[in-house]
């Protein structure tokens, strides 16, 4: 697994790589590369270090993979704004399957489902650039259906690895100018 740590955020929140990925692991369930690097006394050891902080929740008896975090301050601390971007309607937009191609999961509880989420909120932060991500998919979407060539839509990791939304955003027409001559002029 791929983790990126935020150099400022781990100093802006007074934490150690350690802290951070221990609660990553928290947090996508996901305790198996944790456990490659460290053993698991420093497991405990570095989450017992995290239980004067906002981020656990649970008290020191719990072993590490049942520890209870607060959500809202892990989200925090990744960048993840689940508040105002719901990932799912931008998701969802996207095609399963196109023919036998597999394009994204199809499962919201599977790993591939939850490494998309979190590419997502890796390019999108705001509430803005989540409606033109949306705006942008589905005029490509309809325009590759108007086009019969569905097929050739790209995998959705493709999609969130490049951002490709910004590129489809052309396709977005304003409402009002779909008829418009290009180079009429107002007299």
């Amino acid at each position: 697994m791929i983790t990126n740590i935020d150099i400022e955020k781990l100093l802006e929140y007074k934490l150690t790589p350690h802290q951070f990925m221990f609660l990553h692991a928290v947090y996508y369930k996901d305790f198996s590369y944790v456990l490659q690097m460290l053993t698991k006394k420093q497991v405990s050891d570095v989450r017992d270090s995290l239980l004067d902080t906002d981020f656990i929740i649970s008290d020191g008896t719990e072993i590490p993979p049942n520890t209870i975090i607060s959500k809202q301050e892990v989200e925090k601390l990744f960048g993840i704004h689940v508040d105002i971007v719901d990932f799912d309607e931008w998701y969802h937009i996207y095609p399963i399957k196109v023919g036998s191609r597999v394009l994204r999961a199809v499962s919201d509880t599977s790993i591939l489902y939850k490494k998309h989420k979190s590419k997502y909120f890796k390019k999108i932060k705001t509430k803005e650039q989540h409606i033109k991500a949306i705006r942008a998919t589905e005029a490509f979407i309809a325009s590759q259906k108007q086009a019969s060539k569905l097929q050739f839509l790209p995998n959705i990791e493709t999609v969130l690895n490049n951002a490709t939304w910004e590129t489809w955003e052309a396709l977005v027409s304003t409402a009002g100018e779909e008829g418009k001559v290009w180079n009429s002029k107002d007299i």
